[in-house]
């Protein structure tokens, strides 16, 4: 079976022209970045990230006052680094690590999270401290200073 060449378009220069622009350097060129959707309601922050064939076991997720770490490892499939030529490799793996900043209004102690199909989902629940209700300020009459 032989492999069948893409046809020719006047957009593959372009297509290898951004391509290559948005490659990692050599040195980093296996590391993954997953990509994540970061919400919030009334009371959570809810950060998204799909991880493709990673296992619980694979990712790790840490959390201080400051900062929330995810950071993980993915290899190749054992069928996949058989003895074959490879015309073409875009999947990445490797070790990753995402840090983000902690809101300060975020519980610590309570941040929850679930890994299912790939799909890690955090949830951040919110300090919610108590505004008071809208009451009337009395205002005293100012004695004139003469």
């Amino acid at each position: 079976m032989a492999l069948i060449q893409w046809i020719a378009s006047p957009f593959n220069s372009v297509e290898r022209v951004m391509l290559g622009a948005m490659r990692r350097p050599a040195s980093l060129e296996d590391l993954v970045m997953p990509n994540v959707d970061i919400s919030e309601d009334n009371e959570n922050f809810y950060i998204i990230s799909e991880l493709p064939g990673m296992n619980d076991d694979d990712v790790s997720v840490t959390v201080d006052a400051q900062a929330l770490t995810m950071s993980g490892h993915k290899e190749r499939r054992a069928e996949e680094k058989e003895n074959r030529i490879h015309h073409r490799i875009e999947r990445p793996v490797g070790d990753f690590v995402r840090t983000f900043s902690m809101p300060k209004n975020v519980n610590v102690s309570a941040i929850g999270g679930t890994f299912h199909d790939g799909l890690l989902e955090l949830t951040l629940p919110k300090i919610t401290n108590a505004i008071p209700f809208a009451r009337e300020i009395p205002l005293k009459m100012a004695t004139a200073m003469a």
